[in-house]
């Protein structure tokens, strides 16, 4: 079990504790964060996301995404479960998170809640479900990304991603796409996938006027959502 779980879980153990003592204190019983409607859940999507993160790091280095990609990313999408999309062969749909580094310090910044819409992620009859890490490489993918009407691929190139060791950055394209089924990740060409920023989850948790390009820039990481920020700061670390 990680490090981040082992911590989250006993954040959301000292709330519910808190919870039944706050009445017999007198006090309200949502005042903090960690209380509040809907958190549990949050949580939980946030610790999927950072065990995704632990796991593809732990690969071997064949199977593992380069650190050269990693340390090159402006923003990464990590989608826990991706399932099947009914009818669809191979597509899936599934909830994530998304963060992108700060213009100035290129530190990870506060996370907005996506969900995704994947023309093909190999599900078939036998597999149900997949996990997807998006690796955002440059302005043109983040300017596409923060548009809601336009699909991944329109005009910034998605590719799968290479793993294991990479030699010439420039040759990679805007947004690299890794894949998770049975336990195994690789590279996954997604062109024309749909990711869309989920407005109604962000806007309770960073007010009702909270803009996508605000939070992921200029917003504070609420506590629900530090240790996913200190998993991906691991996980990709800010360039020196």
């Amino acid at each position: 079990m990680s490090k981040y779980f082992d911590k989250a879980r006993k954040l959301v153990g000292f709330s519910m504790v808190l919870a039944l003592m706050l009445p017999q204190l007198g006090l309200a019983e949502t005042t903090t964060d960690e209380n509040t409607s809907g958190t549990k859940k949050q949580i939980s999507l946030s610790n999927k996301a950072i065990t995704l993160l632990e796991v593809q790091k732990a690969e071997k280095e064949s199977k593992r995404i380069p650190m050269q990609i990693r340390n090159q990313a402006k923003c990464i999408l990590v989608f826990p479960s991706v399932v099947k999309a009914g009818l669809l062969i191979g597509a899936g749909t599934g909830q994530g998170l998304a963060s992108c580094r700060n213009k100035d310090t290129h530190a990870w910044g506060a996370p907005v809640y996506v969900n995704i819409e994947a023309a093909s992620v190999g599900l078939s009859a036998g597999i149900s479900k997949a996990s997807i890490i998006l690796v955002l490489l440059d302005d043109l993918a983040v300017k596409e990304f923060l548009n809601p009407n336009v699909k991944l691929g329109a005009k910034a190139e998605i590719a799968a991603g290479p793993v294991g060791r990479v030699a010439d950055l420039s040759k990679q394209p805007s947004v690299v796409s890794y894949v998770r089924t049975k336990g195994l990740f690789a590279g996954l060409d997604m062109e024309q996938s749909a990711v869309y920023v989920v407005k109604e989850s962000n806007e309770e948790v960073y007010g009702a006027d909270a803009k996508s390009n605000t939070i992921l820039y200029t917003a504070s990481v609420p506590p629900r959502f530090r240790l996913f920020r200190e998993a991906l700061s691991d996980f990709a670390p800010t360039p020196k």
